[in-house]
Formats: structure tokens, sequence, C-alpha cells
């Protein structure tokens, strides 16, 4: 890894660093660093990055997205998802917000933080992850 500097999000540091053995740009959550080493071999950033290249909507995302996840929200969370994603509720009061996905893990895991509150209506990819989490978590004893 090579640090390519911090950002803030959603009050949260985070570190942008070149990774040698993806040969791409990843974000790790700056609390979650345990620990880190110097060594004296030189690094060159990637031509033309920048900082704000992590960033997206004030999150911390790298990469482009492949696809956009649908997200329905029972009214029992709607509220709090509504605040924190700037959504107005639908008619029946549910929440329904679009995400792009930059990485399907990332999007597995926005979903399981408000399960059993939040079905992924498309695509059915993620779905069908979220659905294989679920399963391991409940075959967990």
């Amino acid at each position: 890894m090579h640090p390519l500097g911090f950002v803030w999000s959603r009050g949260q540091w985070y570190l942008a660093a070149w990774c040698e053995r993806n040969a791409d740009v990843r974000v790790f959550r700056a609390d979650r660093i345990v620990t880190a080493e110097t060594d004296a071999a030189s690094f060159t950033p990637p031509e033309g990055f920048s900082l704000d290249s992590v960033l997206r909507d004030g999150n911390v995302l790298v990469g482009s997205a492949t696809e956009t996840m649908r997200v329905r929200y029972s009214k029992k969370v709607a509220r709090f998802v509504a605040e924190e994603e700037g959504i107005i509720p639908e008619p029946d009061g549910t929440v329904v917000a679009d995400y792009p996905v930059y990485d399907s893990q990332w999007a597995v895991r926005r979903v399981l933080r408000w399960a059993p509150e939040a079905v992924i209506e498309s695509p059915e990819g993620i779905r069908e992850m979220a659905r294989e989490a679920l399963e391991r978590i409940a075959a967990i004893d």
C-alpha cells in the first residue's frame, strides 16, 4: 500500500492508498488501521489522481458504478433513512433509494444494516448476495 492522502466523509477519516496487489486505488477507514510501517521505496501517485476522485456525493467510493441498486425501506425505518439520504418518503410511508453500485459487497452491507426493514428490489444479483449473507448469519451458532 502506498498512502495517497486522507479524506473526511460522514464523520470518519479515510485513507486513500494505491494497492499494489490490486493495481488500483483502495480506501480504508482510518480508525480500522491497526499498524503501519514505512520503507525507503519511492512511489509516484497515478497520473491525474486527486483525493476528490474517491468522494461521490459525500460518500467514499472508488471506481465506476456497474449498476444501480434499488432498496425499499419499511415505514418502521423510513424516517431515519429519509433523513440520512435526503429522500422524500413514498405516499405509503416507505422510502425507496437508488444507490450506484461501485462494490457489490458494500451494497450488501448497506442493506443489511437495516435488515429486516430493507428489501432489495433490484438487481437480482445483489439481492441474492444479501440472501446468502443472511443464510450465513443464520447458520452461526
